[in-house]
């Protein structure tokens, strides 16, 4: 929303409080000037975590210690600064927003989070009890209000949610199959944030998610197999193997859709590509297994898409 001719700032404004209350739980939030107002938010929900990007101009959001009082299940927030800078004052202690940055702050407690100019933020909720008891932390042992670097196994996370919420625009099916892992990667990434060993779910979660990163990075590499996977991710085959089992797919099936997902985009571009070059930067040896590929999984010919999408 913004504001426009029609629709004053202060109105605009006021809208927006209500949509993030609505979206997450009631804030009250303050503006140093009313001037012209832009916010927006994207949202995909899977089973209990809830994945969205906020991105609006300049603004403090408020959570007092009346507003913890409100029926709302309490939860907990992870977010990811796209990126915001400012600061957040939540459980005794300030930290700063900052591009490359996650921050974890939960509903339970008073927060102040002051934006800096135009921000944008990717966050994960879970309802507080569901990652207490993944975890197995007290809430006194929660990493909140306390900046943790998006790197390593912490950037594999981000890239996941900020990922998936993309992937949901374009295939909502397959954003489905993934999100059923948010909760285990959720819980992996508090435990992380911790210095606490990984075990369990949460852990093969996070490996998982080490696959898919690497997998998303090399797929258009034709030589692309389970063996260079599971060398580059620190496991075995068999492990590898086992992480997808439950999915219905084998490590082969991952890498040929992936290709097949970045077929499909470029196929909806103008159609100056030839099938057999939209083949070799898909990673497929050849236009032949390209097109046996692409019906198999697709249910129609490269071409046939094409026309349908194009």
């Amino acid at each position: 929303m913004r504001s426009a001719p029609g629709v004053a700032p202060l109105e605009a404004f006021e809208q927006w409080e209500d949509a993030l209350s609505r979206t997450y739980v009631p804030f009250s939030i303050s503006r140093p000037q009313p001037t012209p107002f832009r916010g927006r938010i994207r949202l995909a929900s899977y089973d209990s975590v809830q994945v969205s990007t906020v991105e609006a101009d300049e603004h403090d959001v408020h959570r007092t210690a009346r507003g913890t009082k409100d029926p709302t299940t309490p939860v907990l927030w992870a977010t990811f600064s796209l990126n915001a800078r400012g600061s957040l004052r939540h459980a005794g202690r300030t930290a700063e927003y900052a591009p490359g940055g996650l921050l974890f702050y939960d509903s339970a407690r008073p927060m102040h989070a002051r934006f800096e100019g135009a921000w944008g933020l990717c966050v994960v909720q879970m309802p507080l009890d569901d990652v207490l008891e993944r975890t197995g932390l007290p809430l006194g042992r929660l990493p909140t209000g306390v900046r943790i670097p998006a790197v390593g196994a912490v950037g594999i996370a981000e890239t996941f949610f900020r990922g998936l919420l993309d992937l949901e625009d374009a295939d909502p099916l397959a954003a489905g199959v993934l999100g059923e892992h948010a909760s285990d990667l959720m819980s992996s990434l508090v435990l992380l944030s911790t210095d606490r060993p990984v075990v369990g779910q949460p852990a093969k979660a996070m490996m998982r998610e080490q696959v898919l990163a690497f997998v998303k990075r090399h797929y258009a590499d034709p030589n692309l197999n389970a063996d260079q996977i599971a060398q580059a991710c620190a496991m075995s085959r068999s492990t590898l193997f086992r992480l997808f089992e439950g999915d219905g797919q084998g490590v082969a099936d991952l890498i040929r859709r992936r290709r097949i997902s970045h077929a499909k985009v470029l196929l909806r571009l103008p159609p100056t590509r030839s099938m057999a070059a939209v083949a070799a930067a898909s990673g497929f040896t050849s236009e032949r297994t390209f097109h046996r590929s692409f019906q198999k999984e697709a249910g129609m010919t490269p071409g046939e898409y094409r026309a349908l999408h194009g």
